[in-house]
């Protein structure tokens, strides 16, 4: 409950649902049981998943999204207290699009919920005149390209796009502290953009950072 009370405190303008467990999730998700009245559970556009619900946990519910047609294109931000490297590994290998730990007060939780609010539900409004500034860290050009593409359509005058074409030099800039989220890529030549985030955390680096992965086909999770 503390979470939905941040996103309460944080004023985002967006609908929010509320599930309690992991089986009450798919249930949502699949419009089953109490959700089968018209309108009752609306798709979302983004899921922010709890690892350690009761009944079925988060890394279930996460394999089970990102395992059928019909739901694995909806971003999922996995948030957890663990402090568990596997936990990591293993949500973004089952196709979490971020991956979060908690902040243990709610004022850090509130301040979490905001720039999620900013980055993956749409601009708040005191950023409306705002620059956010993104690294890409991404060693394949076509993909700098297009991702630059993709941001200029959604609004030109809010993003600054910088381009980093290798992991030691993804590492190197966001180190600097200078950009408001980093996009990375999963492949970084022999290394893997999970790896570069695990070093940057342990560098203490706070910059959201977030997983781009294939699926298999032209849309990328972001």
């Amino acid at each position: 409950m503390q979470t939905c009370d941040a996103l309460t405190e944080s004023r985002l303008s967006n609908d929010i649902h509320y599930v309690t467990d992991g089986e009450d999730l798919m249930d949502y998700l699949h419009r089953r049981g109490k959700y089968t009245a018209h309108g009752a559970a609306p798709r979302p556009s983004l899921i922010l998943l709890d690892l350690n619900m009761p009944k079925k946990d988060g890394r279930e519910a996460l394999r089970e999204i990102k395992s059928d047609p019909e739901l694995q294109k909806i971003p999922v931000v996995v948030m957890t207290t663990s402090k568990d490297d596997e936990d990591l590994y293993s949500s973004y290998d089952s196709g979490a699009s971020s991956f979060i730990r908690k902040p243990v007060t709610f004022k850090g939780l509130v301040d979490l919920m905001k720039g999620l609010g900013r980055f993956w539900f749409g601009k708040a409004r005191e950023m409306k005149n705002e620059t956010i500034k993104v690294l890409l860290i991404e060693d394949d050009e076509d993909d700098y390209i297009l991702t630059r593409g993709l941001l200029s359509e959604e609004d030109a005058g809010n993003y600054l796009l910088d381009w980093a074409p290798s992991y030691e030099e993804g590492l190197e800039v966001a180190g600097r502290g200078e950009h408001q989220v980093c996009l990375v890529d999963y492949r970084l030549g022999e290394r893997t953009g999970v790896q570069l985030i695990r070093e940057a955390r342990e560098s203490r680096l706070t910059t959201p950072m977030i997983l781009l992965t294939g699926q298999g086909d032209h849309d990328v999770d972001v």
